[in-house]
């Protein structure tokens, strides 16, 4: 996306950017310049642009670098939240919203007209993203759910079972998506019991300890 972002940066450097001339300079130029705190992106396009630019809100509204600037931020947000092992949900739901801008940026369009179109599609593909790794990983867990019943007296217990496979589970993890954080005993725990042989595989269910 910052790739894309940057193609859609040089196209319009020459007429609607500030005094930067690369896509790095903007990039440390808005970073400085956008409050960490600020979450609306008319305000993240606001403090983007200098003092000296004195641009008004119906130029903010139509300008193509508006969206390029709020889909930057939210996607640098995430990419902090991520290498210093940050809030994952967080993380995701920047990336949510740095999708839905750069999907504005790509089409050209101004923060304005964004607004007046249905941008859930958009936003929601850094969620749909998520939703597939976490469903890929239960999967895994469901196979070695069953994979690693004991033949003779099968699992004492559901927690039995989440404490044997937590190990192999996270392996996996780290195999096929390095960038998330282990998944929890508890949070396999609850996995299993959506198991549809849930039943006939684990007997007594017992909560996970929170020590």
């Amino acid at each position: 996306m910052l790739g894309n972002l940057a193609e859609c940066y040089r196209r319009l450097v020459k007429k609607d950017a500030p005094q930067e001339s690369t896509f790095d300079e903007f990039l440390v130029t808005i970073g400085v310049r956008v409050d960490e705190k600020t979450e609306d992106p008319m305000e993240m396009v606001r403090q983007a642009f200098s003092e000296d630019d004195a641009i008004d809100n119906r130029s903010l509204a139509e300008s193509a670098l508006g969206p390029i600037i709020a889909s930057t931020i939210f996607i640098l947000r995430a990419l902090g939240e991520w290498t210093r092992g940050g809030d994952v949900n967080r993380a995701w739901s920047y990336m949510a919203d740095g999708c839905y801008w750069a999907g504005v940026a790509v089409a050209g369009k101004g923060l304005g007209a964004a607004k007046k179109q249905d941008g859930k599609e958009l936003a929601s593909k850094g969620a749909n993203a998520k939703k597939a790794m976490y469903d890929k990983i239960r999967e895994q867990a469901f196979g070695l759910a069953r994979k690693k019943r004991p033949p003779k007296n099968g699992w004492r217990s559901r927690l039995n079972a989440a404490e044997t496979i937590e190990k192999d589970v996270n392996a996996f993890v780290i195999l096929h998506y390095s960038h998330l954080h282990p998944v929890k005993l508890e949070s396999i725990y609850d996995w299993l019991a959506l198991m549809p042989d849930a039943e006939e595989l684990f007997s007594r269910p017992q909560l996970p300890s929170q020590t």
